[in-house]
C-alpha cells in the first residue's frame, strides 16, 4: 500500500528484475517495490527558488544557474549561454561563475571577454 503522496513527495515504482527467475533465464517479480522521492530547491543570487525532483536535480539547477546569470550580467535572458557544467555562464562581453553551496547558488567571479573573431585590446 502507498500512502502519504503530496505536492512535496513522489513514488517511482517497478517491479524488481532478478536474473535467477523462470530457471536463470531472468524475469520480473509479479509485485512492485517503490521508492519515495522528494522535491529539491535550489535558489538563484536573485532569491528566486527553483525545484527539481531529488532523482534530477538538473532542471532546478540549469533554471537557478540562469536566474542568476540574469540577474548578475548586464544583458537579457536570451542573450546568455553556459560555457560548463552550468556553473560557468557568459553573456554581453562578460563571463560569471557560481558556486553552490547547501542548494544555494553564489557568484564567485565576474571577468570580461572578447568575443570570438574579435582582437583582444
Amino acid at each position: 500500500m502507498v500512502s502519504g503522496c503530496d505536492a512535496l513527495s513522489r513514488f517511482v515504482c517497478a517491479h524488481p528484475y532478478d536474473p535467477n527467475a523462470n530457471g536463470g533465464q531472468g524475469g520480473v517479480w509479479p509485485w512492485f517495490t517503490c521508492t519515495g522521492q522528494r522535491r529539491i530547491a535550489v535558489v538563484a543570487t536573485d532569491g528566486g527558488v527553483h525545484e527539481a525532483w531529488e532523482d534530477d536535480p538538473s532542471a532546478a539547477t540549469a533554471a537557478a544557474a540562469l536566474a542568476s546569470a540574469a540577474r548578475d550580467l548586464p544583458c537579457a535572458p536570451g542573450q546568455i549561454g553556459v560555457v560548463a557544467a552550468g556553473r560557468i555562464l557568459e553573456g554581453c562581453g562578460q563571463r560569471v561563475t557560481y558556486e553552490v553551496v547547501e542548494g544555494r547558488f553564489s557568484l564567485l567571479g565576474r571577468i570580461a571577454i572578447t568575443p570570438p573573431g574579435s582582437a583582444s585590446p
